[in-house]
């Protein structure tokens, strides 16, 4: 029996001669049969392996099977839309993945259902499929459970199953008094554009939650979490939060000053206007209500590394802590602060340094302090950060910080702690 030398093909020279081939077989230099083979173009089957698979809400911008986006199996006929995410290894040039959508009745649904483009590179890939819309569309008015099969070159990966419920949501009320800028920051009755606020009421939302990554469309917040919405003076705020007895929201920037009028909207119902008074800026000082000791309110300074805060040593069981020296660098932080430049428009994550337009001046028992840095925070919105030196000031555990923002005051006064 003879066998001879393989001839390589995948990856190798003859992968690209595609046709039809002869070979011609010798003993001695005679000849003893000629035969021939074919060479055809095309991709090895693939084998897909499925690692991690659900429906989702919002695709997320990079593929990454540790963060995957946030799984949902429960979506409102008032949903933007629903997607189904998978992750596969084993993918080859050329595969094709495709879903299909069967309505609570068991009839396929055909417009989110059908082929994808085909994979231009093997290895592990993440799909994420055409959306299926829902609000204002179709699907809304299919309530039930709906079955989703994913394939893979016609081949069944995995069925998957989620509903479509309706919205049964009263009115929304905001209640008298309850709009105010963030209460951890001063909680003040005026707003100002780029500020976060705090609205409560009842029948705000149906449900409870903050928002995720995956609610983000690249560096840009969300103006809506689950059908719910806020708009103040006509134009969107960014959603933070939702319960249903409080939203937390991002003014947007181009709200003007004056009064203003802030609507809740939750699935199809919205609320009656609230009038609130918006102002060029309402700044505060990051001084939580659990950072009061011995009635006085601290400011959570931030001492250099980053978890240690600035209060009187072991004031509050479970909070790393101690009193700040003169020449140390602490970080504050705030909102309502007013424009920065280069701006940086509300609802938009800071990417770069920036610096407070107006001027900025913060004193330790009335003693100046310098400020190496006054803008919005890089990796925020909404948030300003300020990292100040410590004046030489006298040992105190209850030394009083106020703050001046061109003409503007803080409405009360703040504390933290300073020992050499």
């Amino acid at each position: 029996c003879y066998t001879d030398v393989p001839l390589k093909i995948s990856g190798y020279q003859p992968a690209t001669l595609t046709g039809t081939w002869t070979v011609k077989v010798k003993l001695n230099g005679l000849a003893l049969f000629t035969t021939a083979f074919t060479i055809a173009p095309g991709h090895v089957a693939s084998t897909p392996q499925v690692k991690s698979y659900m429906m989702t809400r919002n695709k997320p911008s990079t593929c990454d099977i540790n963060t995957p986006p946030v799984a949902a199996t429960a979506f409102l006929s008032t949903d933007p839309q629903a997607l189904l995410w998978f992750y596969v290894t084993g993918v080859q040039v050329g595969d094709v993945a495709s879903s299909e959508y069967y309505t609570p009745s068991g009839q396929l649904f055909g417009p989110a259902s059908g082929p994808w483009d085909a994979a231009t590179s093997a290895g592990a890939k993440c799909f994420t499929d055409v959306p299926l819309k829902i609000a204002g569309d179709q699907a809304a008015t299919m309530l039930g459970t709906w079955t989703v099969k994913a394939k893979m070159n016609g081949q069944l990966l995995f069925t998957s199953t989620f509903t479509i419920s309706g919205v049964t949501t009263s009115r929304p009320v905001i209640r008298s008094g309850g709009v105010i800028s963030a209460s951890a920051f001063g909680g003040s009755s005026s707003i100002a554009a780029g500020t976060w606020i705090e609205i409560y009421g009842s029948n705000l939302s149906s449900k409870t939650r903050s928002w995720s990554s995956a609610d983000f469309n690249g560096s840009n917040a969300p103006t809506a979490l689950d059908g719910v919405s806020v708009t103040v003076n006509g134009r969107a705020a960014f959603i933070d939060y939702i319960s249903p007895g409080q939203i937390n929201a991002l003014v947007p920037s181009n709200v003007g000053t004056g009064p203003m009028q802030v609507t809740v909207k939750n699935g199809a119902a919205t609320s009656d206007a609230y009038s609130v008074v918006a102002k060029v800026m309402e700044p505060g000082l990051l001084a939580p209500p659990t950072f009061q000791i011995n009635g006085r309110p601290y400011l959570a300074g931030l001492l250099p590394d980053g978890r240690t805060f600035t209060l009187p040593q072991g004031a509050l069981s479970g909070t790393p802590s101690r009193p700040a020296k003169p020449g140390e660098t602490i970080v504050l932080y705030g909102v309502g602060f007013g424009p920065v430049t280069p701006d940086t428009p509300a609802g938009v994550i800071v990417n770069r340094s920036n610096t407070l337009v107006s001027p900025l001046q913060i004193s330790f028992g009335g003693v100046s302090a310098q400020l190496t840095y006054k803008g919005l925070a890089p990796g925020y919105t909404g948030l300003y950060q300020f990292n100040v030196v410590v004046p030489n000031v006298s040992d105190s555990d209850a030394v009083p910080v106020s703050f001046n923002l061109g003409g503007t005051t803080g409405a009360k006064a703040l504390y933290i702690a300073v020992h050499r």
